[in-house]
C-alpha cells in the first residue's frame, strides 16, 4: 500500500474514533515556565477545541494562612502556572516531527505552544475532582492518567554568570532593615514602545430564564457608542490581544450556557453614534472561572480605526425540566501598544501599607498581604512585601527562612532570609521580598476585574518543623509601585494626537492601607484593630482657562472588627516644576461627593446649622443685658466659644493653602454633623490663566498625603501635557475613555458642576 494511503487511513480511522468517544485523558503537567496565555496544541488532532489541549489549574496547596494586617486565619488556595492538568483526546499520540513534545505515561505527543485556536485559554478548578465534572458537563468523560512533563528541544542551559530569567528563583543572603529601601522604577525612556494593560468592564448580568442576554457595559447612561448596535464596548486603537474572563454564580441543571462575543470596527473617525461594521463573531461554552481568547481582537485589525465588542450570554435548556439562577460576571483584559513620545503620556502609581505588630502564637506556614488594586494602563512595576516576624527558636537556635512569595496564588519569587537577632527566647527575621509585575499575571487579573494579594510561604530550610510565630508585622513599605499609560489617547501610527485628545485625561493613582491601634483617652487601654483603606487618584482635567487645571478624587473607609465608617479627613501636598501659585494668584477649590452612581453632589452644611447659629446668636445678644455675676459670666463665655467651636466643626470644610509658588496643600476635613454615607469626595483646582497656559510639560510630585490620622511621603510624579498646539490633531470618535473606568463623553468640563 503507498504510503500516502497508509497515513489517509490512518487519519480517517483517528477521526472515527474521535467521532464515537468523548472521552479524554487528563494529565498533570510540569512546565518549564508558564504559558501565559497560550496553550498546548497537539498537531494531528482534532476536537471540539480544534487541536489545542484543554488546560486546567487546580491548587497546588491549600490551607490556613494569617493575614499579616489583622492577624485573623484564613483558608487560602495556592496555585502555580507551572503545575497545570491538560486534557486532550483519549486517542493514540500522533506521528509529527515538533521541537516540543509531551512524556506521558501512554506515549509521546507532539507539542506547538500558540495562541488557543477555541477560545478556551485556561479555566481554574478547585481540585482534580472538579476538573473531571467540568468535562462531563461539557459531553467528556474524562480518565486521570498520572504526570507528565513537557519537554521542549530547544531549551539550552544558561551559562554560568548569566542573569536568571523572569520566574526563577533566586538566592539571597541576609536581609536587614538597614538594607531595606523604596523601590526604585527606573522612568519610562522617550521613543519606547510598551505593552500596557488595561481593561473591558462589564455589568453583572443575572439570569433565571432561558434567552439571549446582551451583557452591558461599564458607560454613561444614554452614550451609545454604535448606532446600530447597543451596548458596544468601546475596546481602541492599537489592541494587540483580548481576553474574556468569566464568572458564574448560582445553580442551573439541564441547561446549556453559551457565551458569544461579537468584534466591530468604528467605520467612522469623528463622532460618536457612528456605523459599526462587525468583524468576527465567536461563541465559547461558559465555563466558571474561565478565560477566552478573543483572536478578532489583534493589532492589525485595530491599527488604523478603532475596535469594539459586544458580550451576550445565551441560556438553552436541554431538558423540558430545568433550573437557571445565575449571575454571570464578564470583564476583558485588553493589551495595548502605545509608544512613549512627548514626555507625559506616563505617570507613576503604588501602594503604600504599614501595620501594628499583631500577636499570632501559633505554628505558621503562608502569610497573606493585601488586596492591593491593580491600575489600567499599567505598563511595569515590582511587587514587593515586607514584614518583620518573632519565632520561637528551635532546639535552641533560629534557623534560616525559605520564602516563596505568591502573586494572587501564582508563585513569582524564592528568597532565603535569616535570622536578624537571634536568643534563646526568641528569632526575629526581616522578610524583604520582591518580583516585577509581569504581563500573565496583569492580563488574567484584568480579565477577572480583580486587585493583586501576595501569599508569602515561609519554612525552615533545615528542619520540617512549622515556625511557631509569636508576632507579624507589616512593615512600612511601597507593596506595589510602578508606571501606567495615565493618558486616554493613543499615540497614533502616523505620529499624530487624536483631535478629540486635545485635553486629554491624565491620571495618577496611589493606595494606602494600613492598620493600627486608635489614640485612647485612657493610656492604659488598647482598643480595636483599625483598618483603613483608601485610594487617591489624581487627574488632569482639561487644561483650559475655562475648565479647572486638575482634580483628586479620594475614596477611604476606616474599619474595625465591630464597625465601619467613611473616612473623616486627608491632605495632599503638590509640588509642581513650575510656578503655578504664585503670590496674589487666584486658587480656586471646588468639592463634591460621588454618588455610588457617579455623579457628583456638592457637599453642603447640615440643613439645622443655620437655625443653630442664630439661636445661638440671639442668646448671646440677650446675655449681654442680663446682670449676672462676675464667675457665671466667665462660665458662658466659655460654654459659648466651645458651643461656636462645636457648630463650626459639625459643617465638613475643604481648604486650599499656597506654602509657596510652586507648592500647595488641599486638606478635606468632614465635621462631626455630615452623616452622609458617601466615602468618596472629588476635588477641583481652578488657577489663574497664566498659570495654566504653557508650552512644557509640567511635573506634578505629591511629596506628602495623609489618610485620617497617618501620612507618608510617596514621592509619586504625574504630569500635566502642554497647552500649545504643537501635537496636531487627527481626529477621533466622541468617546472620552478608551478603557480606564467605563465610557463616558468627551469635553465634559467639571467647571459647569460649581
Amino acid at each position: 500500500m503507498p504510503t500516502g494511503v497508509k497515513y489517509l487511513l490512518a487519519a480517517l480511522l483517528l477521526l472515527a474514533a474521535m467521532a464515537s468517544s468523548k472521552e479524554v485523558y487528563l494529565f498533570d503537567v510540569e512546565l518549564p515556565e508558564p504559558l501565559k496565555g497560550d496553550v498546548i496544541h497537539i498537531p494531528g488532532i482534532n476536537w471540539e477545541l480544534g487541536s489545542q489541549a484543554w488546560i486546567f489549574l487546580i491548587p497546588v496547596e491549600e490551607g490556613d494562612a494569617v493575614y499579616a494586617l489583622t492577624g485573623n486565619t484564613t483558608r487560602i488556595k495556592v496555585y502555580d502556572a507551572r503545575r497545570v492538568i491538560v486534557a486532550i483526546p483519549a486517542v493514540e499520540p500522533p506521528k509529527r516531527k515538533t521541537s516540543a513534545w509531551l512524556e506521558t505515561p501512554v506515549g509521546r505527543y507532539p507539542v506547538e505552544i500558540r495562541k488557543p485556536e477555541r477560545g478556551i485559554a485556561e479555566t481554574f478548578a478547585n481540585t482534580l475532582e472538579e476538573v473531571v465534572e467540568i468535562l462531563r458537563q461539557n459531553g467528556f468523560e474524562a480518565r486521570y492518567m498520572g504526570d507528565a512533563k513537557l519537554v521542549i528541544e530547544t531549551q539550552e542551559r544558561r551559562p554560568e554568570g548569566v542573569a536568571p530569567a523572569e520566574g526563577e528563583p533566586i538566592q539571597t543572603e541576609e536581609a536587614t532593615p538597614a538594607q531595606i529601601s523604596p523601590a526604585q522604577i527606573p522612568s519610562p525612556g522617550v521613543g519606547t514602545t510598551y505593552t500596557v494593560y488595561g481593561g473591558v468592564y462589564f455589568r453583572q448580568l443575572r439570569i433565571d430564564r432561558t434567552g439571549t442576554y446582551v451583557v452591558p457595559p461599564v458607560a454613561e447612561s444614554g452614550l451609545n457608542l454604535c448606532s446600530n448596535v447597543p451596548n458596544a464596548a468601546f475596546v481602541g486603537y492599537d489592541a494587540v490581544e483580548m481576553y474574556i474572563g468569566a464568572f458564574i454564580k448560582g445553580t442551573y441543571s439541564n441547561v446549556r450556557l453559551t457565551i458569544e462575543v461579537e468584534t466591530y470596527q468604528l467605520s467612522a473617525t469623528s463622532e460618536v453614534d457612528v456605523y459599526c461594521e462587525r468583524t468576527g463573531v465567536l461563541r465559547f461554552n461558559l465555563v466558571n472561572k474561565t478565560r477566552y481568547y478573543i483572536r478578532y481582537v489583534n493589532a492589525s485589525a485595530s491599527a488604523n480605526r478603532p475596535m469594539a465588542v459586544v458580550v451576550r450570554v445565551i441560556a438553552e435548556s436541554t431538558s423540558s425540566t430545568y433550573t437557571l439562577n445565575v449571575a454571570v460576571s464578564i470583564n476583558a483584559s485588553v493589551s495595548y501598544r502605545r509608544t512613549y513620545t512627548y514626555g507625559f503620556e506616563m505617570s507613576q502609581f503604588m501602594s503604600y501599607t504599614s501595620g501594628e505588630a499583631v500577636s499570632i502564637n501559633q505554628y505558621v506556614s503562608r502569610i497573606v498581604l493585601g488586596p492591593y488594586f491593580i491600575p489600567d494602563g499599567i505598563a511595569y512595576g515590582e511587587h514587593r512585601a515586607y514584614l518583620s516576624i518573632t519565632t520561637r527558636p528551635v532546639g535552641g537556635v533560629c534557623p534560616p527562612l525559605a520564602v516563596d512569595m505568591n502573586v494572587n496564588g501564582m508563585w513569582a519569587a524564592y528568597r532565603w532570609i535569616y535570622p536578624f537577632s537571634a536568643t534563646s527566647t526568641g528569632c526575629l527575621y526581616y522578610i524583604e521580598i520582591s518580583a516585577p509585575v509581569d504581563a500573565w499575571t496583569t492580563s488574567w487579573t484584568k480579565s477577572f476585574s480583580g486587585g493583586f494579594y501576595y501569599v508569602l510561604r515561609i519554612r525552615y530550610t533545615t528542619t520540617w518543623e512549622l515556625p511557631y510565630v509569636y508576632s507579624i508585622s507589616a512593615m512600612p513599605h511601597e507593596a506595589l509601585r510602578g508606571w501606567r499609560w495615565a493618558e486616554i489617547w493613543r499615540s497614533s501610527y502616523n505620529g499624530r494626537i487624536d483631535f478629540i485628545w486635545q485635553y486629554p485625561h491624565n491620571t495618577a493613582q496611589m493606595q494606602i492601607f494600613y492598620t493600627r491601634y486608635p489614640p485612647q483617652q485612657d493610656s492604659t487601654t488598647i482598643g480595636p484593630l483599625v483598618v483603613v483603606h483608601g485610594l487617591f487618584t489624581f487627574n488632569a482635567i482639561s487644561i483650559s482657562p475655562l475648565s479647572p487645571y486638575f482634580s483628586i478624587t479620594v475614596a477611604g473607609r476606616e474599619s474595625s472588627f465591630f464597625t465601619s465608617r467613611p473616612m473623616k479627613r486627608f491632605e495632599v501636598t503638590l509640588r509642581f516644576s513650575r510656578a503655578v501659585a504664585p503670590q496674589g494668584a487666584p486658587l480656586t477649590l471646588n468639592t463634591y461627593y460621588v454618588r455610588p452612581a457617579g455623579s457628583l453632589e456638592a457637599i453642603q452644611e447640615p440643613w439645622w446649622l443655620f437655625w443653630a447659629r442664630l439661636a445661638k446668636t440671639a442668646v448671646d445678644f440677650a446675655v449681654a443685658f442680663l446682670d449676672i455675676g462676675r464667675a457665671a459670666s466667665l462660665l458662658y463665655t466659655a460654654v459659648s466659644f466651645a458651643v461656636d467651636r462645636a457648630l463650626d466643626a459639625a459643617v465638613t470644610t475643604a481648604s486650599l493653602i499656597r506654602i509657596d509658588d510652586y507648592t500647595i496643600r488641599i486638606t478635606w476635613q468632614r465635621g462631626w454633623a455630615d452623616n452622609a454615607p458617601n466615602d468618596k469626595v472629588h476635588v477641583t483646582v481652578t488657577m489663574a490663566n497664566d498659570a495654566v497656559i504653557t508650552t512644557a510639560n509640567t511635573e506634578v510630585i505629591v511629596t506628602e498625603f495623609c489618610l485620617e490620622y497617618v501620612c507618608y511621603n510617596p514621592g509619586l510624579e504625574w504630569y500635566i501635557r502642554p497647552t500649545d498646539l504643537r501635537s496636531p490633531g487627527s481626529g477621533h470618535p466622541l468617546v472620552k475613555n478608551w478603557m480606564f473606568g467605563g465610557l463616558t463623553r468627551a469635553g465634559v468640563d467639571l467647571s459647569t458642576l460649581k
